[in-house]
């Protein structure tokens, strides 16, 4: 034993930790108190202190505030530019599940942007597919049909007007066939409502105007006519010659008793029911 360490108390005399010093560079004195000068700043250096299990859930809570998780979920910040498309509900879900583990206002940052740069790739790279599927299927309907391209394709837009509409059109939308593309975009799928609308301009005559209403059952035909003759503007369009709509419902409501031609007695009970009876193009009522 050195004997600088005889005049310490005895604990202290017999520890490892000072060997080192024994034989250090300007006395085992000095560099006992140069270690110490530098330990120091150390030692006052405000640090996290881990919790341990017996200290209860508001201490390692309050673990988590120091490492930088904020008081409460709803202050998590995604730091997501203006206008940024992301789901509501599921950025909310992300922030119950930071929150309860802990995670630092930084990283919930850092995953909501990681999150919704993958979105933005994601919708882009649909957005690209469905062009160049669209393209593809144009090339190909266009050196099948070559030189009546332009008018098959008018007859494929009125065909899946006159079948599915406006709101059936928009959910064919997102119909995808075997290979991937949209089904409003696959060839054969254009060529079949083509041969539609072909055989309803052949048929009926129409050209680009509206076309002949789907063939409907008898008793819609009904529902039809009682929901007509029980409207106060239909009733008052079908009395009144100078009516901007007269003539349209005249048509209208004729086409329906045609449709239940077959079954008079119905079709009169319906008129006599509305008081309503027509006699050529004059609409009288009694």
């Amino acid at each position: 034993m050195s004997d600088w360490r005889q005049s310490l108390p005895e604990d202290l005399r017999n520890s490892p930790s000072l060997e080192k010093f024994d034989n250090a560079e300007g006395g085992p004195v000095a560099a006992l108190a140069k270690a110490y000068v530098n330990l120091e700043p150390k030692i006052a250096e405000k640090g996290v202190i881990l919790p341990k299990p017996s200290d209860g859930l508001q201490a390692i809570r309050d673990t988590f505030t120091a490492l930088g998780c904020p008081p409460a979920p709803d202050q998590y910040d995604p730091g997501l530019p203006e206008g940024a498309q992301i789901d509501e509900g599921f950025l909310n879900n992300m922030r119950q599940i930071a929150w309860q583990h802990g995670a630092s206002s930084e990283l919930f940052q850092a995953l909501a942007q990681g999150y919704h740069a993958d979105f933005e790739e994601s919708i882009a790279a649909a957005q690209q597919a469905a062009e160049d599927s669209y393209k593809q299927s144009e090339r190909a309907l266009q050196e099948k049909w070559g030189g009546a391209y332009s008018a098959n394709l008018q007859h494929a837009n009125e065909a899946a007007a006159w079948m599915f509409g406006e709101e059936g059109i928009e959910a064919l939308r997102g119909i995808q066939t075997a290979d991937g593309q949209s089904i409003l975009n696959h060839p054969a799928f254009a060529e079949g409502l083509a041969k539609i609308g072909a055989e309803m301009r052949s048929e009926s005559g129409f050209s680009g105007g509206t076309p002949p209403p789907p063939v409907m059952s008898k008793d819609e035909a009904q529902r039809k006519l009682t929901e007509m003759h029980s409207d106060t503007e239909a009733r008052e369009a079908l009395r009144r010659r100078d009516h901007p709509a007269h003539q349209e419902m005249v048509n209208l409501r004729q086409s329906l008793y045609a449709t239940l031609e077959g079954d008079v007695d119905r079709g009169e009970s319906i008129a006599n029911s509305t008081n309503i009876s027509v006699k050529g193009d004059q609409v009288i009522q009694s």
